[in-house]
Formats: C-alpha cells, structure tokens, sequence
C-alpha cells in the first residue's frame, strides 16, 4: 500500500516550464515588400487549389451517388420489392438459402404475409415469387413431386366430395319418375 501511495505522489507530471514554441522553428518573415506579395500569392493559390480539388473530390461522389441510383433503378422489380420487403428481416443469404418452386416461393411469401405479419401491397406477392423462382428456382425432380403432390392433394377431396354428393342426390329411375 504504501509503495502505491509512494507512485501517485511522485508520478506527478514534470513541468519544465517549455512552451511549444520553444520547439518551433522562428517564423520566417518576408525580407521585403515584394517577397511578401509572393508569399501571400503563393497562399491564394494553395487554397484556391485545395479548393477546387474538395470540389472535384464532391462532384465526383455526387455523380458516383447519381450513377448508383441509377443502376439501383435499372434492377428488375422483383429485386427491388424483395429489398424493400423482405431483406428488412431477413438476410439475402437465408433468403436463398432453399431453392424452391412458383408455387413453394408463393405460398412461403403468403405465410409470411397472413402469419407473420410481412406488410405487401396488392399484387406484389407474384412479382417477388417470380423474381425468386428465377434466381434460385428448385431443381425439375423437386417441382415435378411437388405438381403431383399437388395433383393428389386437390383430387383426394374431390373424389369424397363427389361420392358424397352421389349418395345424398335421390336418383330418378325410368321406371319411377319421380
């Protein structure tokens, strides 16, 4: 303890009482009128010139800031909705993660509307699923299961509708017509 109260006691700043001009070289002062007039010219003209290069240096930018706008624009509107909408939440990376079909590519972007809240306008859902499927769409045995899938869960249900609509219509013989 006492070898700490020691060091703070003694580890005060020196002070040798030099001034940073001490170490500055002595301005250098225009020996005459006409060196004076150079000097101030010489001046003018490196700011001026600083000037004109921060000038450029902002004209550029803006013109690279006009020249990105505008290749933003020219980007399909698929990929424009997708920023917009889904890239707020959600990585590119995870967003292509899993290639997938028109269909598989709507009914996620529904579930994300009607579930978890995704704010789209009207008719924007088709145009970002298109743009999905052309990007990372799912390989052809993938779709192809996918269709008869489909196929089987929109037919199944249709056929027990159908035998259920039989038994319950009263049938008309031609014997009795009823």
């Amino acid at each position: 303890m006492a070898i700490v109260a020691t060091v703070l006691t003694t580890a005060v700043p020196a002070s040798t009482g030099l001034d940073i001009e001490d170490y500055l070289p002595p301005p250098q002062q225009p020996s005459s009128a006409d060196e004076a007039r150079r000097q101030h010219a010489r001046v003018l003209a490196e700011r001026a010139q600083a000037h004109h290069i921060a000038a450029e240096k902002a004209r550029l930018r803006a013109a690279e800031s006009a020249r990105q706008a505008a290749v933003l624009m020219e980007r399909p509107a698929g990929e424009q909705l997708l920023e917009a909408r889904c890239l707020n939440c959600h990585p590119m990376e995870l967003v292509l993660l899993t290639p997938r079909t028109r269909l598989a590519w709507e009914a996620l972007i529904w579930r994300m509307q009607w579930i978890n809240g995704a704010e789209l306008k009207s008719g924007e859902r088709p145009i970002i699923a298109a743009y999905l499927t052309t990007v990372r769409p799912a390989p052809r045995r993938r779709a192809v299961f996918e269709l008869i899938a489909l196929g089987l869960l929109l037919t199944i249900p249709a056929v027990f509708v159908l035998r259920h609509l039989r038994r319950t219509t009263p049938r008309t013989s031609p014997e009795n017509p009823t």
